[in-house]
């Protein structure tokens, strides 16, 4: 570092190779990583992006691979130090003409906080050989990390190797276990589905939008990249980035949910966002758009950002829904608003389960629409809510319905009685939503998380309601919808009817909620407040419901 800054980039150049082959040799793998890292920068700045970008790939790779056996208490201070590597790497890419590379590995880090989030709350699988596995693996990890804090103070290279053997023996077991079972992949996995399986199922019309800010990258501005994914063409546009971009965001969040005055921020993320891509023609009047958001914008809802030159929401625009991650839950299989569809659905209703702190009936209204608008459907309700009951009948109705609480807070939730990441079933019974596996979900076309206390979720790693779902569609649930803040009953209720009714009639999700949300907005000639219509999202597979 000495030598870079002094001009001497050469002698620094000889000095990271000579520092690579000692920590290889001692094997520091994070050593090894961050000076790939540094040595990548200063072969950037020389000229040598091909070199940078092989060592950039290299540092990151180690990193993530250590990244799998992170453990709360260290895992912020792992992500704040590798965060600049990977914005250098996916930059350096844009600027190399290799956007499918940049966008591959901005998916490849936002599968890994998924994974996080799944790991940290323990989120379990349904084949109990598999799970037994996985319970045995994180024992051997616990008693790794511990080891390592107890030599922490007396490392020696006798002790450093037995370490790095252990950790490469827990690194084997992982990839062992991913391959004997599957479905505990995306506990430990970080790769990402294949991008050409995405672009293939994504049909006409549709644009996978991912926004990725870039930010720590030494001697380079902050940037937010822009990517714009069809199903023949991937794009990205590059433009500045605020210095205040996260306090933008984190405001605009608050003025949504609070009710208060939001039009100016909403503005300038649409020109942040939307607009660059727009003014390009990669957003086409009437297409529909599928977005891939990270870090604090998986709080906000785009479908509020207004277009300050045409007076519009973006949800005026097109249809929206979100997905978690690059998986098979992609893009929709379009079909115009109103048209196909009707077949006969049938749902299963929980409502109002008690005895509970604070009783929801109207979840019991909505359960009663719901029996009317679909022949077949079940409800359980109040004391008849429970979880076995449930869990006996889920498996028969392809939507689900939840009109109850949720706690979603990472200290849990004394104002209901609830511990974190829970769902109340009737008899105070909290059942934990890192066993939703186990909960019969594999025949669930839609699940809908109704009730208020669904909404305000927190975790380590800001994946927020996209954990949730992460989860959700891990157990089965092609498409989920939930809200992203504590709405108004009365306006959930119409909202949530209307979604409902509008399925019914054929249209695919997306349409179905956006047409539901515009019907509300355009109640009231001087527009509503977006904290009215605009919390419940529609994350997963947009496409209608089967026939």
């Amino acid at each position: 570092m000495v030598y870079r800054s002094l001009g001497k980039p050469e002698e620094a150049l000889k000095i990271y190779k000579q520092a690579l082959e000692i920590l290889r040799e001692v094997k520091d793998r994070s050593g090894e990583a961050v000076t790939l890292s540094n040595l990548a920068l200063l072969q950037r700045d020389q000229q040598q992006p091909k070199p940078a970008i092989e060592n950039l790939e290299k540092g990151l790779a180690i990193q993530l691979e250590m990244r799998r056996g992170l453990q709360r208490s260290d895992r912020q201070s792992f992500l704040s130090q590798s965060q600049w590597a990977a914005s250098s790497l996916v930059e350096l890419l844009i600027e190399q003409k290799m956007a499918a590379e940049a966008f591959t590995w901005v998916n490849q880090f936002a599968s890994a906080d998924l994974a996080d989030y799944s790991r940290l709350i323990e989120a379990r699988v349904n084949n109990p050989e598999a799970q037994r596995a996985l319970e045995g693996w994180r024992l051997r990890q616990v008693e790794m990390q511990g080891q390592r804090q107890r030599l922490e103070g007396e490392l020696n290279p006798r002790t450093m190797q037995l370490l790095v053997e252990q950790e490469a023996a827990q690194f084997r077991a992982a990839e062992e276990l991913i391959g004997r079972y599957p479905e505990i992949a995306e506990l430990l996995e970080t790769r990402p589905a294949d991008l050409q399986r995405l672009q293939a199922g994504t049909p006409a019309g549709t644009v996978v939008l991912q926004p990725a800010p870039l930010t720590g990258v030494p001697k380079r501005a902050d940037t937010m990249a822009l990517f714009a994914l069809t199903r023949s063409d991937l794009q990205v546009v590059t433009v500045p980035l605020p210095k205040d971009f996260p306090v933008l965001v984190e405001t605009y969040r608050q003025q949504l949910e609070r009710g208060e005055t939001y039009l100016e921020r909403s503005e300038q993320l649409y020109d942040l966002l939307i607009r660059p891509l727009e003014d390009r023609g990669l957003l086409p009047a009437g297409g529909r758009l599928a977005v891939l958001a990270t870090g604090k914008l998986r709080e906000i809802p785009l479908e509020t950002l207004y277009d300050g030159r045409t007076k519009q929401y973006l949800l005026e625009k097109y249809p929206i829904h979100y997905l978690t991650r690059l998986s098979r839950n992609g893009a929709p299989t379009a079909q115009p608003a109103g048209g196909g569809g009707g077949g006969v659905q049938k749902a299963l209703v929980l409502a109002n389960p008690t005895p509970t702190v604070r009783e929801l009936p109207g979840t019991e209204a909505e359960a009663n629409y719901l029996l009317g608008s679909y022949p077949g459907s079940r409800d359980l309700r109040r004391n008849q809510a429970t979880l076995e009951q449930f869990r006996q009948q889920a498996n028969r109705y392809p939507i689900l319905h939840l009109g109850t609480h949720g706690c979603f807070v990472a200290a849990g939730c004394p104002n209901l009685g609830m511990q974190a990441n829970t769902l109340l079933f009737a008899n105070r019974q909290q059942y934990p939503i890192a066993e939703a596996a186990q909960l019969g979900l594999s025949n669930t076309e839609l699940l809908v998380l109704g009730a208020c206390q669904t909404a305000k979720i927190t975790s380590d790693n800001d994946v927020g309601l996209s954990g949730l779902a992460y989860v959700l569609e891990r157990a089965g649930a092609r498409a989920v919808v939930a809200s992203l803040w504590s709405a108004a009953d009365a306006e959930s209720a119409q909202i949530t009817k209307a979604f409902y009714g509008n399925l019914k009639a054929g249209m695919d999700k997306a349409e179905a909620m956006r047409q539901a949300k515009l019907a509300l907005l355009r109640r009231d000639p001087d527009g509503r407040h977006p904290y009215l219509w605009a919390p419940f999202i529609v994350i997963g597979d947009a496409a209608p419901l089967a026939r």
